[in-house]
Order: structure tokens, then sequence, then C-alpha cells
């Protein structure tokens, strides 16, 4: 599955919908610039330290 991360807070969301707007299903991203988003794989995401996933993209989590 392919994700949204919003490179300049670290924070992993699910996107809207599958043709990858860019915008997330939680619509904190309404407002980020496209530069400031970027769609990583689960596989991906290993490569990255520190990223937190999104409260409101994904249960049993923080954030937003």
């Amino acid at each position: 599955m392919t994700h949204v991360l919003n490179i300049h807070t670290s924070t992993l969301h699910k996107p809207v919908d599958e043709e990858e707007t860019g915008l997330a299903v939680c619509g904190s991203l309404r407002g980020v610039p496209q530069a400031r988003t970027q769609f990583v794989s689960e596989a991906e995401l290993e490569t990255y330290d520190g990223v937190a996933r999104c409260g409101n993209c994904f249960e049993g989590t923080g954030g937003y």
C-alpha cells in the first residue's frame, strides 16, 4: 500500500483515494504544498527515521 508522507513534519497519512491525489484521508494535507509531500510504500518507510503515523488516518496511534 502506498501512503502519503509529509516530509516537513515526518508524518505518514493514508491517501484519500486510489488516484493518489496527495491529499490525506484526515484532510490535514489540504494546505500543504505538493513539494512537501511524497508517496512512499511500506518497504520504503524502513529508510526513513522518526516517521510518525497520523492518529486520524491510522487507528491506535497518536498525532493530529
